[in-house]
Order: structure tokens, then C-alpha cells, then sequence
């Protein structure tokens, strides 16, 4: 019994000691192996949109007001400025300074320029596109140049519904500016367009461009406004009168203006005496006489007196011919080279008077 109980005890220790071999063994069937993990290669940096809409380039030559912050600065170098909007459009400005390059710029420097430079991306005028408010003048020392085109299908030019063109051209500098709309929306063309017109460069006045010198047609002459009348009206003194200034007694056409006001012919405004229809004031209450006259009278009068005043010009004409035949001296009563008189029969050098 003793022995049993021995043996029993023996089973249990060499049971246990192997348990705790068994867990110090590492099963390599159950070991799990993680991958090690890729390596993550960033992508381009997107520029952030800018948190305010006023811009001025690194080199100061160049400022911008913006249409909204969602629009973010893409380029900033002396020859490439550059704004993007991902759902509005581009902004580019570019200054050319290279001969080189300078030599390779198209201007277009005429509204039929423009159309050539649209119609050589495939498209037809009228049918694909318009060019809107071609404009000439000059920009300080600088010509100016600027339009828009109105594209009729945006899927024929390359998503852009408007491109907004302006162009500042010095000997040796050119500044060309784009904006591309790619909303139909107005209010977005309307936004560009605005900051187009903001921009300030420092080699050009833009903020108040200088007109082009322009010799001012002359206005063809016409008549004024009381003698254009009809004759009936003219003569009708409850709506034209002649009045006359005291000082000097010269006329003054005047018509009742639609205000029921008697005005002349600069818009001078007179009223008549309530006790004496004689008088007449102006609005400096200087006193004119009126003597029951339409203003028929002082344009008949003016009439008879260029008239009298040519009359008397021919007349003296006629007199002045008049003189001329009567004044018909005979040569040869005139010899500039001896005596002034001819010497007839009678006269003998050697007689005595």
C-alpha cells in the first residue's frame, strides 16, 4: 500500500515536469510574421488657396485683387504670375522681356488680329465664338490692348466660356495678361473680369490709363432749337416772343418751355410783369422790353441785315468797277523813262511860253 502511493506520487511529478518543459518549447508553426509596412511617397503639394484676395508678387512689380479666397497663387517669377481656381478659371499674367522672345509675340493689335488668333484653334467666327469690346488707347508710355471672347460652345474650346485678353506693349516689354472662365455663371465672368482690371504693374499706370489723342470731330452746324421751329409757331407769340434788352435794344428770341417757363436759347429764364406785360425780367431781375413781337421778328430782322449788309458790299463792288473803267489812263500820255507829258504839234522845246 505504501508502495502504491509511492508510485502514484512518481506518475504526478514526472506529469508535471513535463507540462512545464512543454510550455518553455516554442512551436514555430504558430509563429506569425508581419509585413513590414510600404513606404509612402507624397504626391505634389497643392497650393493652398490664399486667405486674403489682395496679392502683390515677391518682386513688388505686380498686385492683384482676387474675386474669392478659393483662388490660390500657382506661379510667382519675374516673367509668370499665375492664379488658379478650380472652379472659376486661370489668371495668368506674363511679362516678356527677351528679345527673343519678344520678337515671337503676336499682338494683336486689331479687332481682326483677335479673330485670327481665335480662329486658328479650329474655330469659326459667329458660329464658335464673338469678340467682345476690342479697346485701343495707350497706358502711360505704354498701347494698350484688350477684348474678350464669348465662346458659343465650351466643349469646342477646351472648357473655357469666356477668355478675357489684355496686352501692354513697350519697345522693349511686353506685359500679356489671360484669364480663362470656365462657369457660365455671370457672376464668375464678372469676378475675373474685375480683378483683370485690378491688376497694378509697376511699368504701367493702369489705375488711369491715358486716352488716345483723338482729333475731336466737328459738330455739324444746325439750327437752334427756337429757329428750327415751324413758321406758325415762330409767329405765334403765346408761344414764342422777341424781347429786347434796355440797354443796348438787341433782340432775344425766347418759347414756352414745357414747363410753362418763356426760355431763350442757353436755357435762361424769363417772367414777364404782372402789372405791365411790357416788362420782362430775368432771373437777375435785369428789366427787357416786350413790344407784342413772335419770334418771327427777330429772325426776319437778322435775315434783312445780312442781307442789306452783302447788298451793301455789292454795291460797293459795282462802284469800285465803275471807278476802274472810268479810271482808263492812255499809255502814251505816261513815259517812265522821260517826261511824263507827250510833247503834241503845238509844242516847240524851243519856244518861248
Amino acid at each position: 500500500m505504501k508502495n502504491r502511493k509511492y508510485f502514484v506520487l512518481s506518475l504526478s511529478v514526472i506529469a508535471a515536469v513535463s507540462i512545464i518543459s512543454g510550455c518553455g518549447k516554442k512551436d514555430d508553426s504558430q509563429l506569425v510574421v508581419s509585413p513590414t509596412p510600404e513606404a509612402v511617397i507624397p504626391g505634389p503639394t497643392e497650393a493652398p488657396a490664399l486667405q486674403s484676395t489682395s496679392f502683390t508678387s515677391k518682386d513688388k512689380s505686380i498686385s492683384i485683387e482676387l474675386p474669392d479666397t478659393t483662388w490660390a497663387n500657382k506661379n510667382d517669377r519675374a516673367e509668370l504670375v499665375s492664379f488658379e481656381s478650380a472652379e472659376q478659371g486661370k489668371i495668368l499674367i506674363m511679362h516678356i522681356t527677351e528679345e527673343k522672345d519678344l520678337s515671337s509675340t503676336l499682338i494683336p493689335t486689331t479687332q481682326d488680329l483677335a479673330k485670327a488668333m481665335a480662329q486658328s484653334d479650329g474655330l469659326t467666327e459667329g458660329a464658335d465664338f464673338e469678340i467682345k469690346d476690342f479697346t485701343e488707347d495707350m497706358a502711360g508710355d505704354m498701347k494698350h490692348y484688350s477684348y474678350t471672347v464669348e465662346y458659343k460652345d465650351a466643349a469646342k474650346a477646351k472648357g473655357v466660356y469666356h477668355a478675357i485678353y489684355e496686352y501692354f506693349v513697350a519697345e522693349k516689354e511686353v506685359y500679356s495678361i489671360e484669364g480663362t472662365v470656365k462657369s457660365a455663371d455671370a457672376n464668375v465672368l464678372s469676378g475675373i473680369q474685375k480683378s483683370i482690371a485690378s491688376i497694378k504693374l509697376n511699368a504701367v499706370a493702369k489705375a488711369a490709363p491715358a486716352k488716345a489723342e483723338t482729333t475731336p470731330t466737328p459738330e455739324p452746324e444746325t439750327k437752334s432749337s427756337i429757329e428750327s421751329l415751324p413758321a406758325e409757331v415762330l409767329s405765334d407769340t403765346a408761344k414764342t416772343r422777341t424781347i429786347y434788352r434796355n440797354e443796348d435794344g438787341q433782340g432775344i428770341p425766347i418759347m414756352l418751355d414745357g414747363s410753362g417757363n418763356w426760355v431763350d436759347e442757353n436755357g435762361n429764364v424769363y417772367r414777364f410783369s404782372e402789372t405791365e406785360e411790357s416788362t420782362v425780367y430775368d432771373a437777375q431781375d435785369t428789366d427787357y422790353y416786350y413790344g407784342g413781337e413772335g419770334a418771327n421778328v427777330f429772325y426776319m430782322s437778322s435775315t434783312d441785315s445780312t442781307d442789306s449788309e452783302e447788298s451793301d458790299d455789292d454795291s460797293y463792288d459795282d462802284s469800285y468797277d465803275s471807278y476802274d473803267d472810268s479810271y482808263d489812263y492812255d499809255s502814251d500820255y505816261y513815259d517812265s523813262g522821260d517826261d511824263y507829258y507827250e510833247s503834241d504839234d503845238s509844242y516847240d522845246e524851243d519856244d518861248d511860253y
